[in-house]
């Protein structure tokens, strides 16, 4: 069975990388933190708004490295 990880990248990862971040909300709880590298999103909805902002100017998205796991 797939971990949360793992179901993520394949669906959530998908539908950001067609554009579709109507599809990739649905994958995201309401209250999901997200704690990245520059910046810290209290909720689904701020995280989408970056993302959103970020993909004006992203031509490709690659996975290089996965840190599922690791402290």
């Amino acid at each position: 069975m797939p971990n949360a990880g793992e179901i993520l990248q394949k669906f959530l990862y998908a539908a950001v990388v067609k554009r579709d971040l109507a599809a990739a909300r649905t994958y995201l709880n309401d209250d999901i933190p997200f704690l990245g590298l520059f910046e810290t999103y209290r909720s689904a909805e701020a995280y989408i708004a970056a993302l959103t902002n970020l993909l004006q100017v992203v031509v490709r998205l690659d996975v290089k490295e996965d840190h599922r796991g690791r402290e």
